[in-house]
């Protein structure tokens, strides 16, 4: 089943939606990797054209800020401090206006195995790189896909170090893998494993198998889950999505020294 990132946006939303992690809201002109990260994204997100963000304390009406991928995020009315913004340095509620920014749009996309179904994206998430989100029933297992422009990232390793950190902040009783790298389609790849109870009232363990792929023009995170004590029959599978993704080219290599001629 081939899906593009044009038809991903039919069907309902699925109830894990923590597993957008690539939430990369900070003033213009950081590079992703080194953010002072001002903003965290409310865990309902936003439907049209507004939304909500976690802020900091100081932050005033009329802030704004910018994603990895140009997108910007203006501060409408601060609400106030709230539970609900579980970073400490972010403890406002703020509403916000988002608009998309037209200087990046991702090209990758995916070939997955039957059975899985599109899910329909809201505008905020799609504003923060989310390209393609999917679900599969039978086996209770999704599989979630965001873009952030190349450029926007310094070291795509330390971004990958900087996902896991940020996953294991969204989960409660988490055991995380280290972060293995592989190529995947003659991309550099760099792919770790995290376990943990969903952060609600049925504490259901899940696994994530989260894979970051360096293309050309974009940064691409494929991130599959399904519930803990089924995910060892579908790792085999799960691992094999990543190459499933489509439209990315390597990064051209750096040019190596001059050969010298012998005499």
């Amino acid at each position: 089943m081939s899906r593009s990132v044009a038809e991903s946006q039919t069907g309902k939303p699925f109830y894990l939606a923590l597993a957008l992690l690539a939430m990369l809201w900070a003033p213009r002109g950081a590079h992703a990797m080194f953010f002072s990260f001002w903003t965290e994204r409310m865990p309902d997100g936003a439907a049209g054209a507004t939304g909500e963000l976690c802020v900091r304390s100081d932050s005033k009406v009329g802030d704004r800020f910018w994603s990895a991928n140009g997108h910007v995020a203006t501060v409408k009315s601060l609400v106030g401090t709230s539970s609900r913004c579980k970073n400490p340095a972010q403890p406002i509620r703020a509403q916000v206006e988002l608009s998309p920014s037209g200087a990046f749009t991702a090209e990758a996309g995916i070939n997955l195995p039957d059975g899985y179904t599109p899910q329909s994206l809201s505008d905020a998430q799609r504003l923060d790189g989310a390209i393609f989100s999917a679900v599969n029933k039978a086996t209770d297992s999704g599989v979630f896909l965001a873009s952030v422009q190349r450029e926007a990232i310094s070291n795509p390793g330390l971004y990958a170090d900087w996902l896991r950190t940020v996953q294991s902040r969204k989960l409660h009783d988490v055991n995380q893998s280290e972060i293995e790298q592989l190529e995947v389609n003659g991309l550099n790849g760099w792919r770790f494993q995290t376990t943990g109870t969903l952060r609600n009232f049925f504490e259901t363990s899940y696994t994530y198998l989260m894979t970051v792929l360096e293309g050309n023009g974009e940064i691409v995170t494929v991130n599959v889950w399904t519930r803990t004590k089924v995910f060892e029959k579908q790792q085999d599978e799960f691992k094999q999505i990543a190459f499933k993704i489509v439209g990315l080219n390597p990064p051209p290599q750096p040019a190596g020294e001059p050969s010298v001629a012998s005499e």
